[in-house]
């Protein structure tokens, strides 16, 4: 019995020289950066409370108290998937309940494997489809389509998009998303090249129309995208008019006054690389 009282004694004189002081639970958790891409770290840092006697904030995943992730007021995390971390105080008196916060982790994009053109080759003005093959797309990404280079002229977006080229053209494809942008992938399609009659509309049968009041007017739908040289020529070869159309495609019109120029015939000539149409009006 005297034992009893002595040790009761010594304890409550230890407790009185050396208080013994609990910790209260932590109100929140901050994070740095939330959400975060897969492999991307970010900072963890306990949000009030207080540590008492001999206590430390032990953090945890799965569960409070579930498995150890660190030990501190901060834990520095790479995560790659969606996680939930706990922290609570854990001391010699006591050990608190725990705050607790998810981390949402945005997912990368995977480059394509491949890219096709159906039809290919094509001829001028008519359609061609690209597909993207294999690959995967992340949080907020979608496939994007450009001409000339990676990341050059923009030209569509989505898994599949249809085009209708003026002359062969590479177009590449690249995931573009939250978390990353792939490299690319590209094709080539192959436009056949087409005679000077296929660019010009087959309803197109005279290019010249003379009004009858002093007026020629040049008239042709062009279908095909090209460099053209357009005159109207004396039978002598002198140039009453002359114009140059660079990458022109559809409708094209001109109306040239005449009424200064000799009765006779005159020709209309159209040129481009695939070759040049000549074509007779008369001016009475």
């Amino acid at each position: 019995m005297k034992k009893i009282i002595i040790t009761s004694t010594i304890l409550i004189l230890y407790y009185i020289a050396f208080p013994q002081t609990p910790s209260t639970p932590p109100t929140g958790i901050s994070v740095s950066l939330d959400p975060v891409c897969a492999g991307q770290a970010t900072l963890l840092t306990v949000v009030g409370g207080s540590l008492g006697t001999g206590a430390q904030w032990q953090w945890y995943i799965g569960s409070c108290g579930g498995m150890l992730a660190g030990s501190g007021s901060t834990a520095t995390v790479t995560l790659p998937s969606t996680t939930t971390f706990y922290v609570r105080a854990e001391g010699t008196v006591n050990t608190t309940t725990c705050a607790s916060v998810t981390i949402s982790v945005n997912s990368i994009s995977i480059a394509a494997a491949s890219v096709s053109a159906a039809p290919n080759p094509v001829n001028s003005g008519n359609s061609t489809t690209l597909s993207v093959s294999g690959g995967t797309l992340g949080t907020g990404a979608q496939w994007q389509w450009y001409s000339g280079s990676c990341g050059g002229t923009w030209v569509g977006s989505g898994n599949t998009i249809t085009l209708s080229p003026l002359g062969t053209t590479t177009y590449y494809v690249r995931a573009e998303g939250a978390c990353n942008t792939t490299s690319c992938v590209s094709v080539t399609v192959t436009v056949n090249p087409v005679s000077i009659n296929e660019m010009l509309s087959k309803n197109d049968q005279t290019l010249l129309f003379n009004t009858g009041t002093g007026e020629f007017i040049i008239d042709m739908e062009i279908t095909g995208q090209s460099y053209f040289e357009i005159k109207l020529l004396t039978v002598t070869g002198r140039i009453i008019y002359e114009e140059t159309l660079n990458n022109y495609t559809g409708k094209y019109q001109k109306t040239v006054d005449m009424r200064s120029h000799a009765k006779g015939i005159y020709i209309i000539q159209v040129k481009s690389e695939k070759g040049a149409i000549n074509r007779k009006m008369i001016l009475q």
